[in-house]
Order: structure tokens, then C-alpha cells, then sequence
């Protein structure tokens, strides 16, 4: 009996993995300076706030792209990034920040008068958006609005606050949004109270969901599958 569940849980975690029609990325919004500014990309076991562990592809504050995006398999994937609102970035020697996150956290792109990350050439399907925002300037509060145009839901939501110490808060370090791509098309938009230089951003996941009704029929083709083992 126990292998049996043992092998329902290592089939339904496999088949997930394939039934996601979208694709795995995660982005590290880079400032290419020293490690103590957070300069380095953060590591394939570092998953963040999402936990989708994997390669993490850097994009360049200071070009607009189009950047080539790797999946976290690190698979060279047909989606590109472009924001052509680009030029000004940050970085903060912050002591209470280390490893992953500081890689992760501690360099930013200054929003300025407006950012509009535009994707183009992913794979249709569901995606969890997660936008990682904030100065890790210790004490500084900062105020970043992010918009996922066609998200369920609230659209824009407002992430505010002082960067937390090597962990993650929902709308104090990063936002998520649930959006359906139909196209390949996906925008993420951040604004500012400008012109305060409040708002900054430092990453992304662009995390595939599984449809409902695809989980539910694999899970009951798995069952019958094990039912079938255990008689």
C-alpha cells in the first residue's frame, strides 16, 4: 500500500510537471555591479517567494533588449522581453540582506516616470505572475504600483514598504497576478508617485498553472491506475 501511494505521488508530480502548458522562467532585474550590491544572479536552487527553483535569467537595466529568456530547465525558450523605458538602476550595500535574496533584492531598476516590461512569444496558457519590487536601502520605504493588464481580479496592486531581511512578504516585496496568455503576449507595467523615486523593481517568475479540469482528469486516471495495481 505505501508503495503504491508512493508511486501516485512521484506519477502526479510528473505529470503535472508536463501538463503546465506554459512556460517556467524566472528573471533577475540586474544592475551588473559588485556582489555586496547585489550584482550576482541568484543560484538555481533559489526559488523565492514562488519556490519555482531553477535558472534564473538576467536582464539588463541599463538596454531595452529584446532579451532571450531561458526556461528554469535553462532551455533557450521562443519568449523574449523588451521594456523600452529603461536607463536608471540602483544598487544598496545592505547588511541584513545575504545569499539568494541579495542577489535577488538588493538591485533594482528605478521606476522613473513609468516601466513596461512587454513579453512576447510565450507559450498560451495560465501563468501566476510574481513581481519582485522595493529599495533595499535599510529603513527607506519604498512605493511601487504594478498592473498586469487582463489579470483576474485587481489589475494594479500597490506594493509598499521596507525590504524585509532575507524573506518574502505579499505586497511588501513582490505582487502576484493570474493572467491567461493567449497570444504569447504579456505586458507587466509598474508606476511610481513620480517623481518621489519611490518604486523600483528586481525580478520576476512567470509561473505556469495547471487548468483545474486537466488536474482533476489526471488525478482520477492515476487513481484507476493505482486501484488497478492494488487488486
Amino acid at each position: 500500500m505505501k508503495a503504491a501511494l508512493n508511486l501516485m505521488m512521484v506519477l502526479l508530480g510528473l505529470g503535472l510537471a508536463t501538463l503546465c502548458p506554459g512556460q517556467a522562467i524566472n528573471i533577475d532585474v540586474q544592475m551588473w555591479t559588485d556582489s555586496e550590491l547585489g550584482g550576482d544572479v541568484p543560484s538555481d536552487l533559489f526559488g523565492a517567494a514562488s519556490g519555482q527553483i531553477g535558472r534564473w535569467t538576467p536582464i539588463d537595466v541599463s538596454h531595452p533588449g529584446p532579451f532571450e529568456l531561458y526556461d528554469v530547465g535553462g532551455n533557450l525558450t521562443s519568449a523574449t522581453v523588451y521594456h523600452p523605458n529603461w536607463g536608471n538602476g540602483g544598487g544598496w550595500n545592505n547588511q541584513d540582506l545575504s545569499g539568494d535574496f541579495r542577489s535577488l533584492m538588493a538591485d533594482a531598476e528605478d521606476i522613473g516616470a513609468g516601466l513596461d516590461y512587454q513579453f512576447s512569444g510565450l507559450l498560451p496558457g495560465w501563468y501566476d505572475v510574481w513581481t519582485y519590487c522595493g529599495s533595499a536601502s535599510r529603513g527607506f520605504s519604498s512605493e511601487t504600483f504594478v498592473k498586469v493588464p487582463g489579470a483576474i481580479g485587481q489589475e494594479e496592486v500597490r506594493v509598499a514598504g521596507t525590504m524585509p531581511a532575507n524573506y518574502f512578504v505579499l505586497n511588501r516585496s513582490h505582487s502576484v497576478h493570474r493572467v491567461q496568455v493567449i497570444d504569447g503576449s504579456l505586458r507587466i507595467l509598474a508606476r511610481e508617485n513620480w517623481p518621489d523615486h519611490r518604486g523600483y523593481l528586481t525580478g520576476f517568475q512567470l509561473v505556469p498553472v495547471p487548468e483545474p479540469a486537466t488536474i482533476l482528469a489526471f488525478s482520477v486516471g492515476i487513481a484507476a491506475l493505482l486501484r488497478r495495481r492494488m487488486l
